[in-house]
């Protein structure tokens, strides 16, 4: 045992040197060390490109700060990509923006990225002891006729998805049908979304005795079906105030609406400019409307439809720094006709790069429940509580989390070997 043990300490000692002889990773001397905040980056791709830069794993022991947002356009993405400089750079920022439409693959869009942050590095480099080194072109394209583009769609955007899938056993089997449609107008001004869904889940659980023989004809059935649509319109008052109507109409079988209707309308404030929304936001809002319910079952309030009327305020807090993530939100939920009937929830998630190498990762979401008006008067038995057909009544649902991450070793993160990796994207998430 112990010659064993001799034998892995010696080949141990004898790897690592020949890894600290050659790791595979080229060191950039005298080039500045890049930390990048971005999840939807193919890094292998980026570090392949632009070959010139020192990748670090932490922010603190970067020269530049690259922090990727995306913002939805309708017909695709806004991609904003900000550049902060530290220590030796810290008089340098600037931010740099691109759209990626719908229709662009995914090698298109990490070419297009790979770019933007080429470019946006430009400057750093030229502050560095590189400096001397660095040539550029410029294609110019002289004489060319201004075009105005005429979009036929006048900037709506359709997407239309159907999928479906079935699993079974001898003991059970289970088909699902889901379908949607939507319609998205998305400018400067305003915003409309149209959407229209429909789900179908059945079950099947069959009696077997030990030896795999059916030992009841009878099977257990399951089912749950809805059916939804919705539409909104949302005008932007100025960089801060808006204003939007809401509309829905829809079927649940599980939560016992036979048909439910609405209608809102809506009022919203951002303390911050909506140009920084990628980044930062502190929003207000507030509507109100109107319901109108037809169940399938006669509710605990011996109603077997209803017109209500409703209200909520909501408060949401967001930032996307270079030391993490944070969002925080809040919103009352209740009927006016009596305010006991309501729904007050709290959700937050951080993630916070508390020190160099610790990462403090919270969530948590509460929902306190006093609104379940659709609650059928008749208690669900028992084979429908195990099997989740309808509605329970609860007082309160939630959920947290919480996670410290610790990594440490070299700061450099500059060679690239995919190699049984399944893929060459990686996706950062933080």
């Amino acid at each position: 045992m112990k010659n064993y043990i001799l034998i892995v300490l010696v080949l141990f000692l004898f790897s690592n040197l020949l890894i600290a002889q050659d790791n595979g990773a080229t060191i950039v001397k005298g080039a500045p060390n890049i930390f990048i905040k971005c999840w939807q980056c193919d890094m292998t791709r980026m570090k392949r490109k632009i070959d010139f830069a020192n990748y670090v794993r932490q922010r603190q022991d970067a020269d530049v700060v690259v922090i990727v947002t995306n913002q939805s356009t309708g017909a695709g993405e806004k991609v904003s990509i900000y550049f902060e400089g530290q220590r030796d750079y810290s008089a340098l920022q600037d931010t740099l923006s691109l759209d990626i439409k719908d229709t662009e693959t995914e090698s298109i869009i990490d070419d297009k990225i790979i770019s933007k942050v080429k470019q946006g590095l430009l400057p750093y480099f030229l502050k560095s002891p590189l400096s001397n080194k660095i040539t550029y072109e410029v294609g110019v394209e002289k004489e060319k006729a201004v075009e105005k583009i005429v979009d036929p769609w006048n900037s709506w955007v359709f997407n239309a998805s159907l999928r479906g899938s079935f699993n079974g056993s001898s003991s059970s089997d289970r088909l699902s049908i889901y379908g949607n449609i939507n319609a998205n107008r998305i400018t400067k001004k305003d915003k409309w979304r149209f959407s229209i869904s429909s789900n179908f889940n059945e079950r099947h659980y069959y009696f077997r005795d030990s030896n795999n023989v059916v030992i009841d004809t009878s099977t257990i059935t399951s089912k749950r079906k809805s059916k939804y649509f919705s539409g909104s319109y949302i005008y932007s008052l100025d960089d801060h105030w808006s204003i939007g109507g809401f509309t829905n109409v829809f079927s649940n079988t599980y939560s016992n609406y036979d048909l439910g209707s609405g209608f809102k309308v809506g009022l919203e404030y951002n303390i911050f400019d909506f140009e920084e929304s990628d980044r930062k936001s502190l929003i207000f809002s507030y509507k109100i409307g109107a319901n109108y319910n037809d169940y399938v079952d006669t509710t605990v309030f011996f109603k077997k439809s209803e017109l209500l009327f409703s209200h909520n305020i909501g408060i949401d807090l967001y930032q996307k720094q270079k030391w993490g993530n944070v969002s925080l939100g809040a919103s009352f939920f209740s009927y006016l006709h009596d305010i006991r009937i309501n729904n007050l929830s709290f959700n937050t998630n951080v993630d916070w790069n508390i020190f160099k190498g610790l990462t403090l990762s919270i969530g948590a979401y509460v929902s306190f429940v006093n609104d379940q008006i659709s609650l059928p008067k008749e208690e669900t038995d028992v084979i429908g509580t195990v099997l989740g057909d309808r509605i329970l009544s609860t007082d309160y649902s939630a959920y947290t989390y919480v996670g410290l991450r610790y990594t440490f070793g070299s700061k450099y993160a500059n060679a690239v070997n995919p190699r049984f990796s399944g893929g060459s994207r990686t996706y950062y998430f933080f």
